[in-house]
């Protein structure tokens, strides 16, 4: 019996923390109806009917920092020119390990989803064999290359479709030749691959 009520105390402690209100506080200078909208750190109630939006009402990118570095950017209506092609890049995201330069809006994502490596700055992304049909996919910019997995829009027409795995070089002259691999790997740190000088750990 005191088990139980042990039990049924310790539960009721635990679901009263779990209930506790959001510990953010609403943003200096601002009006009732500002303050009660507010998203906080700490979590948001549910009260707040359809004000349960992360992000502007007004046309920026949305920047998330760690450790003060840009991890991300998330586009707002945005347009620039990727590999000197102009294009449309509305709502594209970006994330990488750190991005040395600041984001200007003049520069990002490359597709819906664009996943950058190896500490290259944002104006240093490799950008050759990039083609505007990259959009519904994912892009891979690392060690100097640029990769594409995603649909391929094939003329003008609705529905005429390809999937599409591209991958491309530096440029006429840099270093390669730049494969692509399918790697069987076993539990341990070494790769079961015939082409031996190519391994790392």
């Amino acid at each position: 019996m005191k088990r139980f009520i042990l039990f049924i105390l310790a539960l009721s402690v635990f679901s009263a923390i779990a209930q506790q209100a959001p510990t953010g506080n609403a943003p200096a200078n601002t009006t009732t109806a500002q303050a009660v909208a507010a998203w906080y750190r700490g979590g948001n109630n549910n009260g707040n009917g359809s004000n349960n939006i992360f992000g502007t009402r007004w046309n920026s990118g949305i920047y998330t920092m760690t450790d003060n570095q840009y991890r991300m950017q998330l586009n707002g209506t945005a347009s620039y020119p990727v590999n000197g092609l102009a294009g449309n890049r509305d709502g594209y995201l970006l994330l990488g390990k750190k991005m040395l330069n600041n984001y200007n809006g003049n520069n990002g994502a490359y597709s819906l989803l664009h996943l950058n490596g190896s500490n290259t700055a944002i104006n240093q992304m490799p950008s050759l064999g990039y083609r505007t049909w990259m959009q519904a996919g994912v892009t891979f910019t690392d060690n100097a290359d640029l990769g594409y997995v995603g649909i391929r829009k094939i003329g003008s027409t609705i529905d005429i479709s390809e999937f599409t795995v591209a991958w491309s070089n530096d440029g006429p002259g840099s270093s390669g030749p730049d494969d692509m691999a399918f790697r069987f790997l076993n539990g341990g740190g070494n790769s079961l691959s015939t082409n031996l000088n190519l391994d790392t750990l």
